[in-house]
């Protein structure tokens, strides 16, 4: 474990955000939970509610190794996200700009998501019982599923598949 210093983030249990950063906080470790508002709506009635901008993830700054451990061995946390070998790390600017926005009067209906492919683009499937599989990029809903076309006996199979199972196809 090298130079752990800087801000870094945590994945945690689902709908626990909110504990595993009270937690961080008594055990006085600089925490970060960025929250919005959005407004949910059941058959009887709409409701505010406040909800982490980013499900799942709490962005703690860590000091020492032991801050490390200490934000580890809360209950609800899972991991400490890693990208390879390499903890992710998020810059100060990254959580300065964040914070920002959140607090910039007029923002409103904040939503995260992840890079979504562009139509056509050429895809592989990571996961699943389609797992290895080239496909195309079709058509993209608003809960971010992906149709996709599988090019395979000289038929098109149509599927949709969670954003999260493709991969960009490398290129050799």
């Amino acid at each position: 474990m090298k130079n752990m210093n800087g801000w870094h983030v945590i994945y945690v249990r689902s709908k626990q955000e909110c504990k595993v950063y009270k937690l961080l906080i008594e055990k006085e470790l600089d925490a970060f939970l960025p929250m919005t508002t959005v407004i949910r709506k059941w058959s009887d009635r709409s409701k505010k509610l406040r909800v982490p901008l980013f499900t799942s993830y709490v962005f703690i700054n860590i000091n020492s190794k032991m801050d490390f451990y200490k934000a580890s061995s809360i209950d609800g946390v899972c991991t400490f996200i890693k990208f390879g070998k390499e903890y992710a790390r998020i810059t100060q600017s990254e959580i300065d700009k964040i914070s920002l926005l959140l607090n910039t009067e007029g923002v409103k209906d904040l939503k995260t998501d992840c890079c979504i492919p562009n139509l056509g683009k050429l895809m592989e499937i990571s996961n699943g019982p389609l797992q290895g599989l080239k496909c195309r990029v079709e058509r993209v809903d608003e809960n971010f599923k992906i149709q996709v076309s599988i090019d395979s006996l000289r038929h098109s199979v149509y599927a949709t598949v969670p954003l999260s199972f493709l991969n960009p196809l490398v290129s050799v």
